[in-house]
């Protein structure tokens, strides 16, 4: 027999909690379909059967569809037809690959023209894209960049086509001082091109390679210029792999799987340059639409936080990852944009030369971070020790600085003066989150100038609270201060672990000071 279809009804729970009942869908069992039983008495009998045990014959149960198979079991079928279909193939990879290389073309693609020695094969222009010489000469002397290589047509031999380019911009072709320079081209693909591109002495080389969408190794009268997209791909995979420029190179030049030393050796003088900062730079300006809106500052400020009035939050912490030895090179000069995040050198010196910070003070985190003496002994080799500073809650980096000793408590009360000197007159409230806070302010206190930060409110992060003591705790942890809300605190850790990470592959590279990640 054939059982009636079951109503698909979901039976309902009730409960009371308090003064309100709370209902409660309760799923039934699960469904299987395509399974008849027929021919089986039903009984009614105790024994809690559903059919007469005595008189059951296994030829009266009804028919199993065999091509039913389970939900769960779908993915691992699949899985495995999949995985048997790539082993048929595994082996004949090559040889599927080299059958189009068995029959040769006859004509070439774009005249019709036969072939009738030897042809022109593009790569770049598609793996069917066969040209007669002349054809090739045509298409590819204003189509740059592209591979191409020469076949006879019985396959004994092959060789690269060479199709001299010509770069010139529309202003030197009517410009009468216009001299051209042979210059090799790195494109986008990691092939090196020979390249004759016109210049005018009117017009700086620089600026005629930037309008190619060339990028030069140096400034001054350069023989090597990399292509734009080559080193947009680049710093995209730098901020999102967290990869050095050698590495870049490195895995460039193996991009056929034979290393290429000539296309390792071009990208290579890069990192002797600041060719490479210098299209940071050009590329953040980009980015930030400097050349459509100068005034415009959307990317180095963060957008979130309150200008004028409401609360803001600052998180102060140090990362002594980023040191300097003593014996390292020295910058000719700042790295981009320390104007806007670092404070100088010499402004921290001499302020905390003239600060005393060295009054002791018994509250529970008066650890060795914080003392300036137990930390000469061990920063003698280092001329950078780390890099403290401070981020928004939106962990928008907002200011830093280089340390020259242990994370003294005057380095704190140097950003503390710049935070007063930006919020003088604006309606903000001040929020600051520090590991050693409650240090921090009774420093102040005892320096009888807290009054000067008596609007600003201090904390202690919610996991650094748990190594202070139990009343310290209940003072200055966030969870327990009003207007902190649910934040962590742990603003600054994250920025500086991903910095940490960036400082580690910028070795090799051109990162003489501790603040070249910009």
């Amino acid at each position: 027999m054939e059982f009636p279809k079951k109503r698909n009804g979901s039976k309902i729970k009730s409960k009371w909690i308090g003064l309100r009942k709370r209902k409660t869908k309760i799923a039934g069992p699960p469904k299987i379909t395509n399974f008849k039983i027929s021919n089986v008495p039903v009984t009614n009998d105790d024994n809690g059967y559903d059919c007469d045990v005595e008189n059951f014959d296994e030829h009266d149960v009804g028919t199993y569809d065999e091509d039913f198979v389970p939900k769960k079991q779908c993915y691992g079928i699949n899985k495995e037809k999949e995985l048997i279909c790539w082993d048929k193939h595994n082996i004949d990879y090559c040889l599927i690959y080299a059958m189009k290389f068995n029959t040769f073309p006859s004509h070439c693609c774009f005249c019709n023209d036969e072939v009738i020695t030897s042809f022109v094969w593009c790569k770049s222009c598609g793996p069917l894209s066969f040209y007669c010489h002349d054809c090739a000469y045509k298409i590819h002397k204003n189509t740059l960049f592209h591979s191409l290589v020469e076949v006879q047509v019985d396959g004994c031999n092959v060789k690269p086509f060479k199709v001299k380019s010509v770069l010139q911009t529309d202003h030197v072709k009517a410009c009468t001082s216009a001299y051209s320079r042979t210059l090799t081209v790195i494109s986008e693909t990691g092939s090196t091109h020979q390249c004759q591109i016109y210049f005018c002495k009117c017009t700086e080389e620089f600026n005629t390679l930037v309008h190619l969408d060339l990028w030069p190794v140096t400034p001054i009268k350069p023989n090597t210029v990399i292509s734009m997209n080559l080193l947009h791909l680049f710093v995209a995979l730098q901020l999102e792999g967290k990869i050095s420029f050698s590495s870049f190179c490195d895995g460039f030049s193996w991009k056929s799987g034979v290393v290429d030393h000539d296309l390792k050796r071009y990208l290579n003088r890069m990192t002797q340059t600041d060719s490479l900062d210098q299209f940071r730079h050009f590329r953040r300006q980009l980015t930030s639409l400097k050349t459509i809106c100068p005034n415009y500052d959307g990317l180095e400020k963060c957008a979130s936080c309150p200008k004028e009035n409401g609360s803001i939050f600052y998180c102060f912490d140090a990362n002594f990852g980023l040191v300097l030895k003593s014996s390292a090179s020295k910058s000719k000069r700042l790295a981009m944009r320390s104007e806007n995040l670092f404070i100088l050198d010499e402004e921290v010196k001499t302020f905390m030369e003239s600060y005393d910070d060295t009054l002791k003070t018994k509250d529970c985190s008066n650890f060795q971070a914080g003392n300036n003496l137990r930390s000469k002994r061990k920063t003698k080799k280092l001329s950078v020790t780390g890099v403290f500073g401070m981020s928004c809650r939106h962990e928008f980096p907002k200011l830093f600085l280089n340390m020259q000793h242990g994370e003294r408590l005057g380095y704190a009360v140097l950003l503390l003066d710049q935070i007063l000197n930006d919020t003088e007159k604006k309606r903000l409230d001040v929020h600051i989150i520090y590991d050693i806070a409650c240090v921090l302010k009774s420093h102040l206190q005892k320096k009888n100038t807290f009054t000067k930060y008596q609007d600003f409110k201090f904390g202690i992060p919610v996991f650094h609270s748990y190594g202070h003591r139990g009343d310290c705790q209940v003072k200055n942890s966030i969870r327990r201060l009003d207007s902190f809300g649910l934040m962590d605190g742990e603003l600054m850790e994250r920025p500086l672990v991903i910095s940490s990470i960036i400082l580690k592959d910028y070795q090799g590279d051109d990162s003489s000071s501790p603040h070249g990640f910009t």
